[in-house]
C-alpha cells in the first residue's frame, strides 16, 4: 500500500481527494465548518489597571459546539458596556486547534461590572462579564475635619480623616495611614489608622495644645501623590468655668471666685447671683473681683448660683455653686444632699463635713466587707476635697454606698471616715451610712404648711437653720411644731438637721407618775403644750434614725430608770449589771458615760451563791420590772431580780467567770420608793408620737419626705420588721413588740 493509501485511510478527507484517487459512491465524509465562538477560560474579577490574571480564550465551535480546528482566525476583543478602557492586545488569532489565547488585556475606569464581548467576522460573537475592583493606592486627600476651630486644649468636634483612592478614583481599603501632630502640641488617639472599604481612615481624636491660633495633624501614606496631608485647625481661647466649681460658705461668710478660661488664665467677665448682677442682700453679694458674701439668713434651697457672663459676648455663661452650711462657728458635723438613696436611681450623695478641730483631712473608706470599724479594715478610699471655708467633700456613689443593702432595712452601711490631724495620724473613725428608699416606696401626699413647714401622715417637717448638735431642741422648735399639729402628742420625735457623732436621747418634759424614783415635773408649757407633752425622743443622726426597737428604749426612758436605792442607782438611767440589764431592751449603763450598753450575758446558779456568765444575747424587749415601772403590769408580775456586785467592771467580764448576785425584789423597789402611781390599770397603755424632721435652708424634697413617714409609719407596726444600724442587721421590734402587746404608740398624725 502506497503511502497516500495509509493517509487516505487514516484521515478525515474535508475537500476532494488525495494522490489521484477519488473515494467510492457514499462514503464521503461531511464538511465541518465553524460557526460560532466560545470562551473556554473568562476572569471573573479584575483589577483596576493589572492584566488579568486569568486571560480570556476563545475557541472556534461549530453550530453544534463541536470545536473546530482551524488556524488564522482573527478574534476581537471590546467592551460592550461599563465604560472605561480596555487595553493590551485586544486582537488575537486561532491556532492550529482553533483557540486564541488573549495575553496581556487590562481594564482601566471606575469599579463595577463590565461586558467584553470577543468577535470574528462571519461567526457569532460570545460575552463575558467582569467584576472591575480598584488597584493600587495611588492618591491621598482630605476627606473631612479640616479648618476646624476649637477652643485651646479641647479635641475637635470632627476627627480628621482622608481618603484613599486608586489612579481613577476608586476607594482602597486596607492603606495604612498615619496621624501627627505637626504643630501647637496638641495629642491624638488612635494615630495609626487603616482605610475603610471606602477608603476612608479616620484619627480617634484631635485634642489641640493649650495654646491659641492655628495648629495642624499631619496624615501620611508612603508612596501616595497627596502625602503627607496637612489639616489646619484654628485653637480659641473662651471663658471656660468658674473656679472653685463649688464653694462652701455659711451665712456672712466670705468665698472667691475667679472666671478662667480653658487654659487656667483670668477672664473678664460681670458676676450674677441667682441671676441677678451683683447679687442681693436675699441671697448674698459679690463684688466685680469676685468675692462673695453670704447673707445672714441662708436663702431658700441652701445653694445659690454663682455666674460669671463674658463681657466681650454675654452668651457666653458659666456658674458655680455656693452651698451653705448652717454654720461654721460649731464643728464636727456633716451634711448630705440629698438626704435619701432610691434603690435604682444613680443619683450621688454629696457629703460636707466640717471637721472638728485638729482635723486637717478626712478620707472615705469603703466598708468592703469589713465585719467591725477597726482600721485598717476597709477598701478603696476617696480623700474629701477642700471647698473652702474649712470644709471638706466627696460625692458618695449610689453603687458603692447601696453595696450589700438588705431590702427594706431603712439604711446601709457605705464605709467609714478616717479624720486625721496635720501629721497624718488618724484620730477617729467614724462610720457613714445612707437613708435607704425602697424603688417601689410611693411618693406621699404632702400637705404644705407654711413657708417652714410641711407635713405628710406621719411626719412634720420643719426648716430651722440653726444646726441640731447633740442637744435638745429648742423650746421654738417644739412649740413650732405643737402649733401645727396641735397639742395632743405624749411625745416628739426629733431628727436632727445635720449628722453629728452624738447619741440619740430621750429628754424628759414631763413626769406625774410617783414611785419611780424621779421627782415629778411639769416643763410643758414652755414646749408649748398645755400638760399633755410628756417627753423628747432625739435622733441627731439620718442614719441612725431607728423608730422601732431604738424608740422603744428612748421611750421607756420616761419611766426606766431613775431608782435612788443603793443596788439600782448605779445602773442610772438604765440597769445595773443584771439578769434584767441582759433581758431588757434598756440595756444597762456603759460606766463613766451613762450612755446605755449592751450585758450579753445570762446568770446561771453555781451553787454556794455563786453564779456563772455565759453568753447571751440582749434582750429586745420589756422586762417585767420595766412594764411594772411603765404602770403596764401589777407589782405581783415582777420577779426577783439578781444584781451583780458593784466593784464588777463591765469591761473585765469574759464566760464563765463565778460571781456572787444579790436578790432583789420588787417588795424591796416599793419600800425605796413607794408604790407606782398611778398604778397598772390607771395607767394609760396608748400614747401618741409625732415624728418632727428638721432640715436647713430647705424643706425635705417629695422623695426624702416619703422615705421619713414610711420610716415613721413603723412605729405602729405590731410585727418585727428589716433594719440596719451600722453593722447592726436583722429584724427590729417595734414598741407594740418590745410591750409584749401591753402597748401602742400612735404615730400618725391625724
Amino acid at each position: 500500500m502506497t503511502v497516500c493509501q495509509r493517509l487516505h485511510l487514516l484521515s478525515v478527507v474535508l475537500l476532494g481527494t488525495a494522490c489521484g484517487e477519488s473515494t467510492k459512491a457514499g462514503t464521503e465524509l461531511p464538511v465541518v465548518r465553524a460557526a460560532k465562538l466560545v470562551l473556554t477560560s473568562s476572569p471573573v474579577s479584575v483589577v483596576n489597571r493589572v492584566p488579568f490574571s486569568t486571560q480570556p480564550v476563545v475557541q472556534l465551535v461549530d453550530a453544534n459546539g463541536r470545536f473546530v480546528a482551524q488556524s488564522g482566525t482573527q478574534i476581537a476583543a471590546t467592551m460592550s458596556s461599563g465604560g472605561g478602557v480596555l487595553s493590551g492586545a485586544v486582537a488575537a488569532v486561532t491556532d492550529a486547534s482553533g483557540k486564541a489565547a488573549f495575553t496581556d488585556l487590562q481594564i482601566a475606569g471606575a469599579v463595577g461590572a463590565r461586558t467584553l464581548e470577543f468577535a470574528a467576522t462571519g461567526l457569532a460573537s460570545v460575552n463575558a462579564t467582569v467584576t472591575l475592583t480598584a488597584g493600587a493606592a495611588s492618591r491621598i486627600a482630605v476627606s473631612a475635619g479640616n479648618q476646624a476651630i476649637a477652643p485651646a486644649g479641647a479635641a475637635v468636634a470632627q476627627p480628621p480623616a482622608v481618603r484613599v483612592v486608586d489612579a481613577d478614583g476608586n476607594a482602597v481599603a486596607g492603606t495604612v495611614v498615619s496621624f501627627t501632630v505637626g504643630s501647637g502640641g496638641g495629642t491624638v488617639t488612635g494615630g495609626t489608622a487603616t482605610t475603610s472599604a471606602e477608603g476612608i481612615a479616620t484619627v480617634g481624636s484631635w485634642r489641640l495644645g493649650a495654646v491659641a491660633g492655628e495648629q495642624t495633624l499631619i496624615a501620611t501614606a508612603a508612596g501616595l501623590t497627596g502625602s503627607p496631608v496637612t489639616f489646619v485647625a484654628s485653637a480659641t481661647v473662651l471663658l471656660d468655668n468658674v473656679s472653685p466649681a463649688l464653694a462652701a460658705v455659711a451665712p456672712l461668710a466670705r468665698a472667691t471666685f475667679a472666671a478662667l478660661d480653658q487654659l487656667g488664665g483670668p477672664w473678664p467677665v460681670t458676676w450674677l447671683v441667682n441671676g441677678v448682677p451683683g447679687g442681693s442682700t436675699a441671697t448674698g453679694l459679690i463684688s466685680s473681683g469676685g468675692e462673695y458674701v453670704a447673707p445672714a439668713v441662708i436663702p431658700e434651697g441652701d445653694t445659690v448660683v454663682i455666674t460669671a457672663v463674658s463681657t466681650q459676648d454675654a452668651t457666653r455663661r458659666v456658674s458655680a455653686i455656693a452651698y451653705f452650711m448652717p454654720t461654721l462657728a460649731q464643728r464636727d458635723y456633716y451634711v448630705q444632699f440629698p438626704r435619701v438613696m432610691t434603690v435604682g436611681q444613680r443619683t450621688k450623695t454629696r457629703v460636707l463635713w466640717v471637721p472638728p478641730t485638729g482635723v486637717t483631712s478626712i478620707t472615705f473608706v469603703e466598708r468592703a466587707g469589713c465585719s467591725n470599724p477597726t482600721p485598717p479594715c476597709g477598701g478603696a478610699s476617696t480623700p474629701l476635697q477642700s471647698v473652702g471655708n474649712g470644709v471638706l467633700m466627696f460625692e458618695l456613689d449610689p453603687t458603692i454606698a447601696l453595696s450589700g443593702y438588705r431590702p427594706n432595712s431603712l439604711h446601709n452601711l457605705a464605709g467609714f471616715l478616717d479624720l486625721r490631724d496635720a501629721a497624718g495620724t488618724l484620730t477617729r473613725r467614724t462610720l457613714l451610712g445612707v437613708n435607704v428608699r425602697e424603688a417601689q416606696t410611693p411618693d406621699v401626699a404632702i400637705t404644705p404648711l407654711a413657708s417652714d413647714a410641711q407635713r405628710s401622715a406621719f411626719v412634720l417637717n420643719l426648716r430651722v437653720d440653726a444646726p441640731l448638735l447633740g442637744v435638745a431642741a429648742s423650746p421654738s422648735v417644739t412649740s413650732r411644731a405643737l402649733q401645727l399639729l396641735g397639742d395632743r402628742f405624749d411625745f416628739l420625735a426629733i431628727v436632727a438637721n445635720v449628722t453629728s457623732g452624738n447619741n440619740r436621747f430621750y429628754a424628759g418634759v414631763r413626769n406625774d407618775v410617783r414611785g419611780i424614783g424621779l421627782q415629778q415635773f411639769n416643763n410643758s408649757v414652755g414646749h408649748g403644750s398645755a400638760g399633755r407633752l410628756r417627753g423628747l425622743v432625739h435622733y441627731p443622726s439620718d442614719e441612725y434614725f431607728d423608730p422601732q426597737s431604738a424608740l422603744a428604749h428612748e421611750v421607756g426612758h420616761a419611766w426606766i430608770s431613775f431608782a435612788v436605792d443603793t443596788l439600782l442607782r448605779v445602773g442610772n438611767p438604765h440597769w445595773p449589771l443584771s439578769d434584767i440589764g441582759n433581758e431588757s431592751v434598756m440595756g444597762v449603763s456603759i460606766p463613766g458615760s451613762g450612755a446605755g450598753g449592751f450585758f450579753q450575758y445570762g446568770l446561771v446558779a453555781a451553787g454556794n451563791g455563786l453564779y456563772r456568765l455565759e453568753a447571751r444575747s440582749q434582750g429586745g424587749r420589756y422586762t417585767m420590772w420595766d412594764l411594772y415601772l411603765m404602770g403596764l403590769v401589777p407589782r405581783d408580775s415582777v420577779p426577783p431580780a439578781l444584781i451583780l456586785p458593784r466593784s464588777l467592771s463591765l469591761n473585765a467580764i469574759t464566760p464563765g467567770l463565778l460571781t456572787p448576785a444579790t436578790t432583789y425584789t420588787i417588795d424591796e423597789y416599793v419600800a425605796a420608793h413607794g408604790a407606782r402611781a398611778p398604778a397598772a390599770g390607771a395607767s394609760p397603755s396608748e400614747f401618741t408620737i409625732a415624728t418632727v424632721v428638721l432640715s436647713y435652708g430647705r424643706l425635705l424634697t417629695p422623695a426624702e419626705l416619703s422615705y421619713f413617714d414610711a420610716a415613721a409609719a413603723r412605729m405602729e407596726s405590731t410585727i418585727p420588721l428589716p433594719l440596719t444600724i451600722g453593722f447592726g442587721v436583722g429584724d427590729s421590734n417595734p414598741f407594740w413588740v418590745v410591750s409584749g402587746g401591753r402597748a401602742r404608740l400612735r404615730a400618725r398624725l391625724n
